[in-house]
């Protein structure tokens, strides 16, 4: 049986009050699309790079930060569930399967575009988040369950994953040799 983490009501989890979602906007709808393309533009740079001084696109996407950690595919399919998590759970969106079985940094930058083109759509529909600040979300880990309000779920468990694993991404193609910088991470507002 899994261990139940109410963060409905933790201390840790309610320190600061998140805000509602005054017209959608506190969905992390905005900054996934931001993060999701940034990352997208890196991996491109990245396929540039590799062909430039023949690295295989398959050895990027299975390269790690460090041999206990999970590869590059990993990261990216992980920050797309995350955003996709939050459509599904807050807004109603069907929960759309994509195999995690990208191989390939192309694989993987058709995976952040389709994963967009879900936010994007949600984007144009904020009504699919009114009044679910307070909709309570279960988020199953192995071995736990958390439960979250909407707001909570969004500001203390989906943007801080989603960016621990673009970051993650960043990290990676960096140690590889990748020439990005911080530009790169954060994009043009």
């Amino acid at each position: 049986m899994p261990i139940l983490i109410d963060c409905t009501v933790s201390v840790r989890c309610s320190q600061s009050n998140p805000r509602p979602f005054p017209n959608g906007s506190n969905t992390g709808v905005p900054l996934f699309i931001r993060g999701l393309t940034q990352l997208s533009h890196s991996i491109e740079k990245a396929e540039s790079w590799a062909n430039e001084n023949n690295i295989s696109t398959e050895q990027l996407a299975s390269a790690r930060l460090h041999k206990d950690m999970l590869p590059l595919s990993f990261q990216v399919q992980f920050a797309c569930n995350v955003a996709k998590g939050v459509l599904h759970r807050l807004a109603g969106t069907e929960w759309v399967v994509m195999e995690d079985n990208e191989t390939t940094t192309a694989q993987l930058k058709d995976r952040i575009e389709r994963t967009l083109k879900l936010l994007r759509d949600a984007e144009g529909n904020k009504d699919a988040f009114k009044g679910k600040e307070e909709t309570e979300v279960s988020v199953q880990v192995p071995g736990k369950e958390f439960k979250f309000s909407g707001t909570t779920y969004i500001s203390y468990w989906s943007i801080p994953n989603f960016y621990f694993h673009i970051t993650t991404a960043y990290d990676i193609l960096r140690k590889e040799g990748v020439p990005l910088g911080k530009p790169d991470f954060l994009g043009r507002p």
